[in-house]
């Protein structure tokens, strides 16, 4: 048999290919006959004879052909909300906009947030749409795909309709997610003056004014600061955005993400860290990672620590100053992480002597019984002694592997995260510089240029 057929796209659709060369020289009709008779006794004799006739007249030898089509199923789609925004601060777009934005402009907050009235529309439920079947090739049905509805919840300044299919704004503010990932609103506080002041605001916050110098504020939302930052500590339920810089010993927290043009002699804390400029002198830590984009780019003094990639220019400067890079476990949570480990094998050797002492007394007693030999109440009472210290080592032991493996497991989880990272450098990276990577050290003996740093086979390599 010079010919095969094959079926496609769920099987809806039916090909044939007659093998090249193989009835050049054969007879036409006996070539449709045999092709039909196969179609016949495979319950396909439906298919079109005139396609086929074509496909012969043509001589499409070789190739494939269609003969016959069923119909896909038309898909329908889940239930979904649909908002009456856009999460922008969750979007890698306004990381590009703030990336872009000259340095004596203003950060546009509507850009960043969304503002609702109070009873306006924030979100509605749209309702699953059933899709409608198909049919194969053999006129067997093929199912849609089975749509899955969607739930709208309510969280904090959000109340629903009697129908709970929209959400409405209970109060004037912003969007956002809650730490359930509910929908939520808050109020949003705009300041035009902070120095030496003590600033502690629910919902986000906006403060404009020519510098914040020794200031205290915290923020349940996000942040947005148009200016410099001196000497102040500064904490965000979400997200920081700086039109300047941090520096004078600054402390800068933030749950979410801080975007600032630099960072000197300060400490920065977040989920993900995007600056602009440089870090000079600086102690930086980010789960996610950090970038630093733009002109100089560059790490000089201090330490900087993800569990994520950190992409930079420079690292380090032509005076050697000493600069630390960590990728995953620093070198105390691995020698944290050895700790426990080293306790946990600790108190299963104890509970192992021990458990070999109770069952030397126990068998000395169980032999001088057989033997009918004076059984001494020192023997007893030891027995006693080590089985209620086994008792309660057992108790208070298991229960302190069981805390100690979370924690190893937790360092294990950190450890995983940065198995893929990389430090990536792209310009020059100086002597002074010490790499980290899980622990494992890198330190940096000439100029090198244009590296990414990782670990393979626990050795950083480059």
């Amino acid at each position: 048999m010079g010919f095969k057929f094959s079926k496609e796209d769920r099987n809806t659709k039916l090909y044939i290919e007659v093998d090249e060369g193989f009835y050049t020289t054969a007879n036409i009709a006996s070539l449709k006959e045999e092709i039909l008779e196969y179609l016949e006794t495979r319950g396909l004799q439906r298919y079109s004879v005139k396609k086929i006739q074509e496909m012969l007249d043509k001589k499409d030898f070789g190739q494939k052909v269609l003969i016959g089509e069923g119909k896909l199923p038309e898909e329908g789609y889940d239930g979904y909300i649909k908002y009456g925004h856009k999460f922008l601060e969750e979007d890698a777009e306004i990381f590009s906009y703030l990336l872009e934005k000259n340095e004596e402009e203003s950060i546009e907050a509507e850009k960043i947030f969304t503002l609702f009235n109070q009873n306006s529309l924030v979100a509605e439920l749209i309702l699953p749409q059933e899709g409608k079947g198909g049919v194969d090739i053999l006129e067997g049905k093929i199912p849609a795909k089975k749509v899955k509805p969607a739930t709208l919840k309510a969280g904090k300044n959000i109340y629903l309709n009697k129908e709970q299919d929209k959400a409405y704004a209970e109060i004037e503010g912003i969007v956002c997610k809650d730490d359930n990932g509910l929908l939520a609103i808050e109020p949003l506080t705009v300041i035009d003056s902070a120095e030496g002041e003590e600033i502690e605001i629910e919902g986000s916050l906006i403060i404009d004014c020519s510098m914040i110098i020794d200031c205290e504020i915290s923020a349940t939302g996000s942040i947005i600061l148009q200016t410099n930052v001196s000497g102040s500590k500064i904490k965000a339920g979400r997200n920081i955005y700086v039109n300047g810089g941090f520096s004078n010993n600054s402390e800068v927290t933030a749950k979410g993400n801080i975007v600032a043009r630099f960072v000197d002699a300060s400490k920065v804390k977040a989920n993900y860290i995007l600056i602009k400029e440089h870090m000079y002198n600086a102690e930086g830590s980010a789960i996610s990672g950090i970038d630093l984009k733009g002109g100089k780019a560059a790490i000089i003094g201090g330490e900087v620590h993800s569990y994520g990639s950190i992409k930079v220019k420079d690292l380090g400067s032509e005076k050697n100053i000493e600069t630390t890079i960590v990728i995953g476990l620093t070198s105390y949570e691995v020698s944290a992480k050895g700790d426990l480990q080293g306790e946990c094998l600790t108190i299963k050797k104890n509970m192992s002597l021990l458990a070999e002492k109770i069952e030397q007394y126990t068998r000395d007693i169980f032999l001088r019984r057989i033997q009918k030999r004076e059984i001494s109440s020192k023997i007893v009472k030891e027995l006693t002694k080590a089985q209620e210290k086994f008792s309660n080592l057992q108790e208070v032991g298991i229960a302190k592997i069981k805390e100690n493996q979370e924690k190893i497991a937790y360092y294990d989880s950190l450890s995983g995260k940065a198995g893929d990272s990389q430090i990536i450098a792209t310009g020059k990276i100086y002597p002074g510089v010490r790499i980290y990577i899980n622990g494992k050290l890198l330190e940096i003996v000439s100029v090198l240029t244009n590296r990414i740093f990782q670990l393979q086979d626990n050795v950083v390599i480059y």
